[in-house]
């Protein structure tokens, strides 16, 4: 019968599961069909029940971990990223402050250039991301200088500077573009200034602090960062103002290069860059300036791999467990059975055997049951043998007692065989005389009526010439 839904029309559903079903029996019927021991079935169910979900849930884990490695790689680079453009910001934003902090003290003060000094000498030994610290007039000529005596070798002007004449001009704080010094030496600084104001409010001058690029090294150093991990530090112009490991001379302009054309063209702020062979993530700081976090994907294969191979390892553990916790359990079950088994073995042919019951306190229930029924059975054995062995008893007497009335009863029969053989052969002698006796002689029945005549001898057939014939029909 073919399934079918209820209107009648096959089930195209139904049908390939009868098939299914189908094919699974035959296969079935052609396994071997050696009998092996319980344990083996026992051991083989127990192993692919807890074998199959490690291996489905071991598979899901190697999947999750190749689909969402390049994920947590990217978003590491972003972390990585944003910590460095946040601490450069504070970095930035903290020796703002003293700058700021030192254009407030002057316009509370004469503005003798003692008063500068000291102020700028405490300014700048507070902070010490500060090469060199200034205050500038009006003119820009420097008033006050730390460390002192920068300006020994003549007066010094810095009115062609942009850190000047923009805080002149604009009456706002300046962070300048990375750049050398060329005034008081060549070490690679940010100019960071602010306008000094007098008591009417007016500008009088410019604050102006030196700050140390080379110490971006220091922030750029983050807790539990990978070797593998480059940060790379550019400014507004997208020349270098840090590069980690030396990659990139400073003030190496890049604006030219693919890598930050994508950094410029890329909507997502984390990209692959060099056909696959990096990725990048991308963080600006309030200053313009962008930090570029890069890592190999081949890194990041071999952190994936590494965690594969740590999966398969726990894997291969857990197998390892699975397979040991199997063999005991199924040693655990399968042992009170043989036990059990050669305890039947060891029934006797009176069906009598010790209880085997004690012998199972600690086996699973079933077996304990199974025990328990083996010994009843037993016992119920044994009686019956008891009562098989007194009807035998009683039926072998009962044979004795009939083979001898058997006997008796044809001792009788052979005596009685014997007088009738005797009796015969008088009769047969008897007959031969009185056939051979000349006279005649008739036999009649006296007890029938009509008193018929049973035995005519010869010698009278001769006397009256009737035949026997004759005279039995009278």
């Amino acid at each position: 019968m073919t399934p079918g839904t209820e209107d009648g029309r096959p089930d195209p559903d139904r049908r390939w599961r009868a098939d299914a079903a189908a094919r699974i029996m035959r296969w079935v019927l052609r396994m071997d069909p050696t009998p092996r021991p319980i344990r083996t079935y026992l051991l083989g169910a127990l192993l692919l029940v807890s074998i199959i979900p490690l291996l489905v849930l071991t598979s899901i884990s190697i999947w999750n971990l190749s689909r969402r490695g390049e994920d947590e790689a990217r978003e590491r680079l972003l972390d990585t990223a944003f910590y460095v453009a946040s601490h450069i910001d504070d970095y930035i934003d903290q020796h703002m402050s003293a700058v700021v902090s030192l254009t407030t003290d002057l316009n509370l003060r004469e503005r003798s250039p003692d008063d500068c000094e000291r102020a700028l000498r405490a300014h700048h030994g507070a902070f010490d991301g500060f090469i060199t610290m200034l205050v500038a007039n009006r003119d820009g000529d420097a008033v006050a200088t730390s460390p002192v005596g920068l300006n020994k070798r003549g007066p010094v002007n810095v009115s062609d500077r942009e850190y000047f004449r923009t805080p002149m001009h604009t009456q706002q704080t300046y962070v300048s573009d990375v750049f050398r010094g060329r005034g008081f030496g060549t070490d690679p600084i940010v100019a960071l200034s602010a306008p000094v104001h007098d008591s009417s409010g007016g500008v009088v001058g410019v604050a102006e602090g030196s700050l140390n690029v080379n110490k971006l090294a220091r922030i750029t150093s983050r807790p539990g960062s990978r070797p593998d991990t480059h940060v790379l530090i550019v400014d507004r112009q997208d020349r270098v103002v840090f590069s980690e490991g030396a990659r990139y001379a400073f003030l190496q302009p890049l604006a030219d290069t693919s890598l930050m054309r994508r950094v410029h063209e890329s909507p997502s702020p984390s990209f692959r860059h060099e056909e696959g062979r990096d990725l990048v993530a991308v963080h600006r700081t309030r200053t313009g300036w962008r930090v570029v976090a890069s890592q190999p994907t081949s890194a990041v294969q071999r952190e994936v791999s590494g965690s594969v191979a740590r999966a398969l390892t726990w894997l291969l553990v857990a197998v390892l467990i699975s397979v040991a916790l199997a063999h005991v359990t199924a040693y655990r079950v399968t042992r009170p059975l043989g036990l059990l088994v050669g305890s039947v073995q060891a029934v006797d042919a009176k069906g009598l055997t010790a209880p085997v019951t004690p012998r199972f306190r600690s086996a699973p229930i079933e077996v304990l049951e199974l025990a328990e029924s083996f010994d009843s059975m037993s016992t119920r054995l044994a009686t019956s043998y008891r009562d098989l062995r007194q009807a035998n008893r009683e039926l072998e007497q009962g044979v004795a007692e009939r083979t001898e009335e058997l006997a008796r009863t044809n001792r009788t029969l052979e005596e009685e065989i014997v007088r009738k053989n005797a009796a015969q052969a008088t009769l047969v002698l008897r007959d031969r005389a009185i056939a051979a006796a000349s006279d005649g002689v008739v036999i009649i029945d006296a007890i029938q009526p009509g008193t018929p005549a049973v035995y005519v001898n010869p010698g009278f057939e001769r006397l009256t010439g009737y035949s026997s014939d004759e005279i039995y029909r009278g």
